[in-house]
């Protein structure tokens, strides 16, 4: 399962520099400006760095100027200039680097203004041009945020990893058709050393790439800038219009979820990608293949016979025999109501029982063989057919443009299969035992919002780290984040038909988590 599969394009992740966040900075280095300016800077890192080591204090004063002058000089060495677009483009990245000790907003090399330099501490400072340095010398980049990794690309698509600090978050929905947010930042580079807790997986790609998508993008940005438009000209999702507001995103993943992520270089190749992962499930001809890795809590086994809860077949688990072997196959269909939890439909308890609160009593159609009030009532919300007929169709991220508090049955499948138990080598469950969890590798044939997390909970395995879906928060003590990582995605390359797989190994940091168990 771990073994890097073929990928028939560029793949570049195979050079993957593991322990530094390093990413190939853009277009030519500084370096190529000037080989003095990394003379400079190692002078002024030893001037401070002979404090840090010393354990000397500086005064607030004398800081600033130092910072403040070391930003001229770098200024001086660069001379940015509009019409040298590789001057330009050395002090963004510079900016970029130093934004974390120097407001820019307030910088002027002509003038020291002590309130451009940040309320920072001699080892920062030191950090910052250290890393700074690096660049000037390397041309890569030490950054706040790791950079994607570019996991191949063809003239229609880019793959790219997505680190689990970044959303896919693309604004717009039925009611709302406003834009998201985006970070005041120029460059990539930049957006990678944002203070942020997460940043947009979309605005990275604009700003980093050219791609016809990318500067539509970009070129839409500049549109809400000068208020040509004040909104987003389509929701849907799906249409060209849409691709050149999200640099081509063709899928979600959650904001802790890491792995694959497909963007379509051009308009019409958007709509092809679109289409495939908008197919009912993707057991249908020229639907797509998702495949992930979970960590579940618990002894996670195979079943053996079938599980059938609720009156409408809405609810069932069991085995089944496929070209993969023996899996699991949980098709349990939800509804997703408030920030984006999904709620088993009919599981045989009502709505208080499975925390809904959607009306009172237990419903009389869940219960008793006909619809109940509240799924009347949801259908008629969502009875749009532009709207939550398609609600999911992003992938285990969700969030469909087009969803909104209340959702219509979402009927959902998912195959799974243990791969390897581990225990605790601290934790002990209620019975003084070792606490237990499985490592589980799951495709998704629907992909709806939180389905996989949803779905390991219907099961009783929430996934590590989820306490949304019944995990204890004291499992973040020790995992950091929900374990869920997107390993593998098959689709067909927009107009050739071809098929290619993006696959992304386990990360680093999920990969630290199962060395903290036992392997059984």
């Amino acid at each position: 399962l771990f073994r890097s599969h073929s990928f028939p394009f560029v793949a570049p992740w195979q050079l993957h520099l593991p322990q530094g966040r390093m990413a190939a900075a853009p277009g030519n280095r500084v370096s190529d400006f000037s080989r003095k300016l990394a003379d400079q800077l190692e002078a002024r890192i030893g001037q401070i760095q002979a404090y840090v080591t010393k354990g000397e204090i500086v005064s607030r004063d004398a800081l600033s100027k130092f910072v403040w002058s070391t930003t001229k000089m770098v200024y001086k060495a660069i001379a940015p200039n509009d019409k040298d677009p590789r001057s330009k483009e050395a002090w963004d990245n510079a900016r970029g680097m130093l934004k974390e000790i120097v407001d820019f907003v307030q910088f002027n090399p002509k003038a020291f203004h002590e309130p451009c330099v940040k309320l920072v501490l001699e080892p920062k400072v030191a950090e910052v041009l250290q890393n700074y340095q690096r660049f000037v010398l390397t041309g890569q980049v030490q950054t706040r945020h790791p950079p994607p990794k570019l996991l191949g690309e063809t003239d229609e698509i880019l793959c790219v990893d997505k680190p689990h600090c970044f959303t896919c978050t693309y604004g717009g929905n039925k009611f709302d058709w406003k834009p998201p947010e985006l970070a005041k930042v120029e460059t990539a580079t930049q957006l990678l050393n944002l203070d942020e807790e997460s940043i947009q997986l979309h605005q990275y790609l604009a700003l980093k790439f050219n791609y016809e998508n990318a500067v539509g993008t970009r070129e839409f940005w500049e549109k809400m800038k000068t208020g040509e438009v004040t909104s987003l000209e389509c929701v849907c999702g799906s249409c060209g219009k849409c691709a050149v507001t999200q640099s081509g995103c063709c899928n979600r993943l959650d904001k802790e979820t890491s792995g694959v992520m497909i963007a379509a270089k051009t308009r019409a190749g958007f709509e092809q990608v679109r289409r495939q992962f908008k197919s009912k499930h993707s057991l249908e001809e020229g639907g797509t293949e998702k495949y992930y890795l979970a960590l579940a809590r618990g002894e996670v086994q195979l079943p053996t016979t079938f599980d059938i809860r609720g009156t409408s077949k809405a609810w069932t688990h069991g085995p089944v025999i496929d070209r993969f072997g023996r899996r699991g196959r949980i098709e349990i269909a939800c509804s997703v109501m408030g920030s984006w939890k999904a709620f088993p439909w009919d599981n045989g308890k009502s709505d208080e029982e499975n925390g809904k609160g959607r009306g009172k009593g237990k419903g009389k159609g869940r219960q008793g063989g006909g619809e109940s009030l509240a799924a009347k009532t949801l259908n008629a919300l969502s009875a749009d057919p532009a709207g939550d007929k398609n609600s999911g169709d992003w992938g285990e991220g969700g969030q469909n443009p087009n969803a909104h508090m209340m959702s219509a049955r979402q009927d959902a499948l998912t195959f799974y299969r243990p791969l390897a138990w581990f225990t605790s080598k601290d934790l002990k469950d209620s019975s003084g035992k070792p606490e237990k969890y499985t490592l589980l590798h799951l495709q998704i044939i629907t992909g709806r919002t939180h389905q996989i997390r949803f779905h390991c909970q219907q099961i009783g395995h929430p996934l590590v780290a989820d306490p949304q879906y019944g995990a204890p928060w004291t499992d973040r003590e020790w995992a950091g984040r929900v374990f869920l990582h997107s390993y593998q995605t098959k689709f067909r390359e927009p107009f050739t038909d071809r098929w290619f797989e993006a696959t992304s190994p386990l990360p680093e940091d999920l990969g630290k988590v199962l060395q903290k168990l036992n392997l059984e």
